[in-house]
C-alpha cells in the first residue's frame, strides 16, 4: 500500500471521508417502497459500484497523507496517483473487496491493496487501465469496473482545444482562470503570491517523482526557469519570450479540469478519453484548504451538499433544480460545444460550484460567473425582476404551482395538495397565496436587499476561531448551526445582515420580538415564535381536526365539499414551506396565518386593516388620509358589504347622548340618500365615536378617505386623533364589523411666504412697506410678521429675538439714530408657529444725503441698482428732496411695463425698493423714475 503507508491506517481514511462517501451513495439507484408511512429499502442483490475519489488538500491534511490531491477524473495524467473507493450503491454492508487492475500493453502499473475499501494505483504510461471490484455481501456478489485514461498534458495551445472548442475557448480566455497566473506573477491584483501558489494556477503541477506527463513542473525542470525573487510587471512577458513552452502551460486551463488531452481525439467518437464532472471535488481540488480557500469546506456544510438529487433526466419538472446536470441543461445561456458525452445516462449530481457559476463563462464585473441572472416568472404569472444575485437562487426557491388555481383542481394532480417545498421567492415578493380578496402587507425585505438570498444567507462567515466559522453564511448559505463548546451544544445564528436595520447587537433570531400578541396566546414572543404559535393555531383547524399536524393526504382534499380546507390548507403550507419562520416577509406571513385562522374560525366576512393614518401634504393642516384594506365580503358574497365608515374617536369620551348605541345601528347608505356625516355618532365601549368619512363599497384592494384631526401637531404638542373603520352589510346590521383602531396626526405643512420688503427714510424714520397681498395672506394661516433689525449689513437674524412684529403690511420705525444706516429682514409666522423663510435684506439710511453730509437730498435722483448684473432681486435706491407724488417703475427692452415698484405721495429722504425677478428672463431692463421735476432711467441686467 503506497498512500494507506504514509500516515493513517485505513481505517481512520474510511472514518475521515465516511460522511462524504455516504453522501454520495444515496444518490445511486436503490428500491424504496411505502406501506403505512413507513419506509423500507428492499436490497434483492448487491450493486457493486466503484468511485474515483477526488481528494482536496484539506482532506488529506486531515487524513495525514502527504500524497498528492485529485480532481477525481478518470483521465489523469500519467505518475498521478488515482484514488478509489469500493461500496455497494444501497449502503448494504460489505465483507469482502477482490480488487484487480488491467493496464495497455507495457504497463507494469499495479494497484496497492486488494481486500480493503479503499485502493490506489498510478498509471506508469499513456494509454486505458481498467480497475474491477467484486463486493460480497450477505445479499451474494457484485462485480462492477471503471475505465482510467493516462496521459499527458499538451497546453490550451498545444492541444489545440480552440479548433473544436472555438466558443468554449474564447468565453474561457474571459474568465479569471484564463490570466490567473500570468496575473499574479505581475503582481496585478494580488497583494502576495508564493512559489506555493503556482500548484493550483498552472497545468499538470505535480513534484511527485512518478508524476512526469509534461505538466508544468516537467516543463519548468526541462527549462531552468525558477521563480522570481520579485513579484513585478514585466515577469509574465520574460516567460512568454524566453520560456515559450512553460508559457503554454501556466495559468488554469481546459485540462485542469478535463484532464490530459494528449490521448482525446475528436475522431474517436465512442471514447474521446477526456474527463467531465461537476462533482465539488474538482474545484475542491484548489478550493478547499484553510485558512484561505474555504468554499468547498462551508458548501459540505450546506443542503445542497446533504439533499437528495435526481439523475438528470429522471422528471420534466424535479430534474432542473434536484440535478445538477438538470440545472446546467434549464439554464445554460451560453453557446456551448455539445458533444456526444453530454448525454441523460450522466450520474445524478448535487447543486456544486459548477452547476451556480459557469467555468467556462466570461467574468463581467460583480457577476461571479453565475449561470442565470435571469428574470424569474413565478406560476401566477408574476415577473421578478429585481433581487440582483439572489435571482440564481429564486431560479429554483420557488413554487411551482399556481395557487389561484391547483387548490381547485379535482382530480388532484398528486396527493400533495400544497404549493411546492422551498416557496422561499414567492413569499419573499408576496405571491401565489390564496388572499380571499385581500391585500395582505408586505415587509421591505426584498427592497433593502440589493442581492435578496444572496444578502443574508452569503453574508461573512465568523472569524476563524469563532463559533460558526464555515458553518454559517458564505457558502453553506445556512443562517443556524450548532457547535459543540466543552459537553455543550451551543446554538448559533447567521444575524450580522440583521443587524444593519434591527439590532446592533442582536446574536439570535430570538432578539428579534414581536410588536405584538400575533397568535393571541396572551404573551409578546420573539417574532418567529409568534408565527410558529400561528401555524400551530391553523393546524388544529385542518384536517385532522384538532391535531398540530395537516395531514395534506386527508381524503376530504379530494372532494369539492373539501375545497374550503384546500385553500386554507394552502396558506398554512405556504408558510410552513418557506422554512423561515416568517422572517423572509414577517408582515405577510403573520396577515396570511391570521386571516386564514379567522376564514377557518368565523369565514370570510372580516375587518380589514387600516395600513395608515397619513398627514396630507403640502396643506394648512386639519386633515389626514385614512387608509384601510378591503374587508372580507367586499365583493361576491352571500352578504356583501355595502358600506365603509370612517369614525373618530371624541378627545372628550362618552359625554352627551349618541345618535346609536352602537356601530350596528348605524344605517346603510342607499342610492338617492344624502350623507349627513355631522349626525353619525356612536359609543363603543364607553368611548364616544363621530363619523367623518364615508365611501361605498366597490370591491377595491384598498380604499382611502381625507378626515379632519381634532387639530394640528406643532413643535411642543402632538395632537393625536383615533379612527377605526367600519363595514356595513346590506339587510343584516348584526354582520358589521369594524377594524382595530390606528392613532395619526396632522400638521400645517405650508409655512408662510417670505415677504418682499422696501424701505424708504427720513430724518427721523424708517418706513417699512411689505409688497404683498395682505388680505390673500389672511386667507391662510396668517398671524403676523416678525422684523429684525442691525446696524451691520448682511446679518444672520436666525436665533435672534425680533426687533418687532406687525400684522399690517407696513411698519414705521420711530426709534432711529440721525445719520446713521439700519438693515432690515422679515419673516412671516403662521398661527401653528410655523416661520416663513427670510426676506431679503433691505437697507435704510436715515438722514444721510448723497454726498454723506446728512443733510437731506437737494434734488431727485435715481441710483444704479446694487447688484447688477443681479439674480433674482435688486435694491433701487432714489432720493426725494420734497414731499412729492413719484412712480418707479420697471420696463422691458420693448418698453412693456414689468414691475411698478412706487406710485404715489413719497417723504422727503433716500429711498430704497427691492425689485423681484423671480418669474422674469435675463435680459436688459429699464428702470424708470418719474418725479415732478422730470424722469430719470437706469439700465439693469438680469442673468439667470
Amino acid at each position: 500500500m503506497e498512500i494507506l503507508r504514509l500516515a493513517t491506517p485505513q481505517t481512520a481514511a474510511v472514518t475521515v471521508l465516511e460522511e462524504r462517501h455516504m453522501k454520495k451513495l444515496v444518490l445511486l439507484t436503490s428500491t424504496i417502497f411505502l406501506i403505512a408511512g413507513t419506509q423500507f429499502v428492499l436490497n434483492l442483490a448487491p450493486t457493486a459500484v466503484i468511485t474515483v475519489e477526488a481528494l482536496s488538500p484539506q482532506e488529506l491534511h486531515d487524513l495525514g497523507w502527504t500524497s498528492h490531491p485529485s480532481t477525481g477524473l478518470s483521465v489523469v495524467g500519467v505518475g498521478e496517483l488515482v484514488y478509489l473507493s469500493g461500496a455497494d450503491a444501497d449502503g448494504e454492508d460489505v465483507t469482502v473487496y477482490d480488487w484487480s487492475l488491467t493496464g495497455p500493453a507495457g504497463s507494469t502499473a499495479t494497484l496497492d491493496s486488494a481486500g480493503t475499501e479503499w485502493n490506489t494505483f498510478r498509471p506508469d504510461i499513456r494509454g486505458d487501465f481498467t480497475v474491477s471490484l467484486t463486493v460480497t455481501t450477505a445479499s451474494g456478489m457484485s462485480s462492477a469496473s471503471v475505465g482510467i485514461t493516462a496521459g499527458t498534458y499538451a497546453g490550451v495551445q498545444g492541444g489545440s482545444c480552440g479548433t473544436c472548442h472555438f466558443n468554449t475557448k474564447n468565453d474561457w480566455e474571459g474568465t479569471g482562470h484564463a490570466t490567473k497566473f500570468s496575473r499574479a506573477i505581475d503582481l496585478v491584483d494580488h497583494t502576495f503570491y508564493a512559489e506555493r501558489c503556482v500548484e493550483c494556477h498552472t497545468v499538470g503541477y505535480n513534484t511527485e517523482v512518478e508524476a512526469v506527463n509534461d505538466g508544468f513542473d516537467d516543463v519548468q525542470a526541462q527549462l531552468g526557469w525558477t521563480f522570481p525573487d520579485t513579484l513585478r510587471a514585466g515577469n509574465w512577458d520574460d516567460i512568454v519570450q524566453n520560456f515559450a513552452a512553460l508559457a503554454d502551460k501556466a495559468n488554469i486551463q481546459c485540462e485542469n479540469c478535463h484532464g490530459p488531452a494528449s490521448q482525446h481525439s475528436p475522431f474517436d467518437p465512442d471514447n474521446k478519453r477526456i474527463g467531465l464532472t461537476i462533482d465539488e471535488g474538482m474545484c475542491g481540488r484548489c478550493h478547499e484548504e484553510e485558512p484561505y480557500h474555504n468554499r468547498n469546506i462551508q458548501w459540505k456544510e450546506s443542503a445542497h451538499a446533504n439533499g437528495g438529487t435526481f439523475a438528470r433526466g429522471t422528471s420534466e419538472t424535479c430534474s432542473p433544480c434536484h440535478s445538477g446536470w438538470g440545472y446546467i441543461d434549464r439554464w445554460q445561456t451560453r453557446d456551448i460545444d455539445r458533444q456526444t458525452y453530454w448525454s441523460s445516462d450522466l450520474p445524478p449530481q448535487n447543486i456544486t460550484c459548477a452547476v451556480c457559476h459557469d467555468p467556462h463563462k466570461t467574468m463581467e464585473e460583480g457577476d461571479h460567473q453565475l449561470r442565470t441572472l435571469a428574470d424569474i416568472e413565478l406560476q401566477n404569472g408574476y415577473v421578478i425582476t429585481t433581487g440582483g444575485k439572489g435571482k440564481l437562487c429564486m431560479s429554483c426557491h420557488r413554487d411551482r404551482r399556481d395557487g389561484g388555481a391547483e387548490v381547485y383542481v379535482l382530480p388532484p394532480r398528486s396527493t400533495f395538495r400544497g404549493p411546492h417545498g422551498n416557496v422561499q421567492a414567492d413569499m419573499l415578493f408576496g405571491q401565489n397565496y390564496i388572499s380571499y380578496g385581500r391585500v395582505l402587507p408586505n415587509s421591505t425585505h426584498k427592497d433593502v436587499t440589493p442581492d435578496a438570498c444572496v444578502t443574508c444567507h452569503m453574508s461573512e462567515t465568523p472569524a476563524d476561531g469563532e463559533l460558526g466559522h464555515n458553518k454559517l453564511g458564505d457558502h453553506s448559505w445556512a443562517m443556524h448551526a450548532e457547535e459543540i463548546v466543552g459537553l455543550d451544544t451551543v446554538e448559533v445564528y447567521n444575524v450580522s445582515a440583521c443587524r444593519n436595520c434591527h439590532i446592533p447587537d442582536m446574536d439570535s433570531f430570538d432578539d428579534i420580538m414581536a410588536r405584538a400578541d400575533h397568535d393571541g396566546d396572551g404573551s409578546i414572543e420573539p417574532a418567529q415564535e409568534e408565527v410558529e404559535g400561528l401555524l400551530h393555531d391553523v393546524a388544529m383547524l385542518l384536517p385532522p381536526f384538532g391535531e398540530p399536524e395537516v395531514d395534506i393526504r386527508d381524503p376530504l382534499w379530494n372532494t369539492e365539499e373539501g375545497l374550503f380546507y384546500r385553500r386554507a390548507a394552502w396558506n398554512y403550507l405556504y408558510v410552513e414551506e418557506d422554512q423561515s419562520h416568517g422572517i423572509h416577509n414577517y408582515q405577510l406571513a403573520v396577515a396570511l396565518l391570521q386571516l386564514t385562522k379567522k376564514v377557518l374560525e368565523f369565514g370570510v366576512l372580516d375587518a380589514g386593516v387600516i395600513t395608515g393614518v397619513d398627514d396630507i401634504p403640502n396643506d394648512q393642516g386639519r386633515q389626514v388620509g385614512v387608509g384601510w384594506t378591503r374587508f372580507g365580503g367586499d365583493g361576491p358574497s352571500d352578504t356583501p358589504l355595502q358600506d365603509y365608515y370612517v369614525w373618530r374617536a371624541v378627545e372628550s369620551g362618552a359625554s352627551g347622548k349618541a345618535n346609536y348605541e352602537s356601530f350596528e345601528d348605524v344605517p346603510v347608505v342607499t342610492d338617492g340618500i344624502e350623507l349627513d356625516l355631522s349626525s353619525l355618532t356612536v359609543v363603543l365601549d364607553g368611548h364616544l365615536w363621530t363619523a367623518v368619512g364615508h365611501q361605498p363599497a366597490a370591491a377595491m384592494d384598498f380604499y382611502s378617505a381625507v378626515v379632519p384631526t381634532l387639530g394640528d401637531a406643532t413643535e411642543t404638542d402632538t395632537v393625536w386623533s383615533t379612527f377605526r373603520v367600519s363595514g356595513h352589510v346590506a339587510g343584516a346590521p348584526d354582520l358589521t364589523v369594524v377594524s382595530q383602531p390606528m392613532n395619526g396626526y396632522s400638521v400645517d405643512n405650508l409655512v408662510p411666504m417670505a415677504p418682499a420688503m422696501s424701505a424708504a427714510t427720513s430724518a427721523t424714520q424708517v418706513e417699512l412697506t411689505f409688497v404683498l397681498d395682505l388680505e390673500e395672506y389672511r386667507n391662510t394661516d396668517f398671524n403676523y410678521f416678525a422684523i429684525y433689525r442691525s446696524t451691520e449689513a448682511g446679518f444672520d437674524p436666525m436665533g435672534l429675538e425680533p426687533y418687532a412684529t406687525t400684522t399690517e403690511d407696513t411698519f414705521l420705525d420711530t426709534d432711529v439714530v440721525y445719520n446713521t444706516t439700519y438693515y432690515y429682514v422679515a419673516a412671516a409666522f403662521d398661527f401653528n408657529g410655523n416661520q416663513g423663510e427670510f426676506s431679503d435684506e433691505v437697507m435704510a439710511a436715515v438722514g444721510v444725503g448723497v454726498d454723506g453730509t446728512g443733510e437731506i437730498p437737494v434734488a431727485f435722483a435715481l441710483y444704479q441698482n446694487y447688484p447688477n448684473p443681479f439674480n433674482p432681486s435688486t435694491m433701487v435706491t432714489f432720493d426725494v428732496p420734497r414731499t412729492s407724488d413719484v412712480r418707479v417703475a420697471v420696463y422691458d427692452v420693448l418698453g412693456r411695463q414689468v414691475r411698478v415698484l412706487v406710485n404715489g405721495s413719497v417723504s422727503a429722504g433716500r429711498h430704497s425698493v427691492l425689485f423681484q425677478a423671480n418669474n422674469a428672463s435675463s435680459g436688459l431692463y429699464v428702470v424708470r423714475f418719474d418725479t415732478p421735476d422730470g424722469v430719470h432711467e437706469r439700465t439693469m441686467l438680469l442673468v439667470k
